[in-house]
């Protein structure tokens, strides 16, 4: 019997102030979600998991079966 593989997405929104730039913000943010897990504080996330199949039946990419 095979293990059921999936792909799972998280996505973490976080404010963060005082960067000057979208590089910093995003090293800033990265630092925070890293604090915050360290800390053990609850992080504000969506999730989305998808069960991985064979390629052949999967949902078309961009609305074109291959």
């Amino acid at each position: 019997m095979t293990e059921t593989e999936w792909v799972v997405t998280l996505s973490v929104r976080m404010t963060v102030r005082g960067e000057r730039s979208k590089d910093e913000a995003v090293k800033a943010a990265i630092e925070a979600m890293q604090n915050s897990i360290r800390d053990g504080k609850e992080l504000s996330m969506q999730a989305v998991a998808r069960r991985m199949t064979n390629l052949t039946n999967e949902e078309p990419l961009f609305g074109i079966t291959w």
